[in-house]
């Protein structure tokens, strides 16, 4: 079960979540996890791509599909800060800005390299894994869904927190998406969206860890 924003101090600047109002063609998505489409498993609905002809609708063999033309990655690379090397709130947020880019990046390459370094713990963050393992195993693909930091806050401890937690928050703007997780009949199609990103942040022997995230992404899927 992928955590809500209830179980996360949401920052005090965001606003109240927007959720469609009126029928349309093309569902927006709320994803209570850190991307909509990095998180393969938080899709709100099925998209509408067809087959390709040469695949017979009433064929029982399992639908191919190429991903978009182009670099894997035509993003610049995430780098880790070194101020990911202090044991204060600037270390955390460090570490957690590095994370945040890499899950894409991550993704986009079927592997989880950044949770298994700074996310051992991360229950949410090792279903991810799961799901990347998945993918690469049924040879689907995910292209895109870059984040821009456009706002950055930190949260001290909360009530039953110990003094090890920080709370790094992160407004986010997202490039577009599309994905196959190589079963399926049709590949997803996400646009680009913004929202924010909370992780819950914890002081270790080896540095800091992501405990737990939590997120509001605003984006529609076709």
């Amino acid at each position: 079960m992928f955590p809500s924003l209830r179980t996360l101090p949401a920052p005090s600047h965001a606003t109240t979540p927007r959720t469609a109002t009126s029928p349309s063609p093309r569902s927006r998505v709320v994803a209570a996890g850190i991307l909509a489409c990095t998180f393969l498993t938080l899709s709100a609905c099925q998209a509408t791509t067809e087959l390709s002809p040469s695949a017979s609708p009433t064929s029982e063999a399992t639908p191919s599909f190429a991903p978009p033309p182009g670099e894997v990655w035509p993003y610049e690379r995430p780098t880790l800060s070194p101020d990911a090397e202090r044991s204060d709130d600037a270390g955390a947020c460090a570490v957690a800005e590095y994370f945040l880019a890499s899950l894409p990046y991550d993704a986009a390459h079927g592997r989880h390299t950044t949770i298994d370094r700074y996310a051992p713990d991360c229950a949410t963050c090792q279903e991810f894994a799961d799901e990347t393992d998945n993918e690469r195993r049924n040879g689907g693909w995910t292209r895109g869904d870059y984040a821009k930091v456009t706002g950055r806050s930190i949260i001290g401890p909360q009530d039953g927190d110990d003094e090890s937690i920080v709370y790094c928050t992160f407004d986010i703007q997202t490039d577009e998406c599309q994905t196959w997780d190589g079963v399926s009949n049709s590949i997803k199609h996400y646009s680009s969206g913004s929202g924010y990103v909370v992780f819950q942040m914890r002081h270790t022997d080896h540095g800091w860890h992501v405990e737990e995230w939590g997120s509001h992404i605003d984006r529609e899927v076709s």
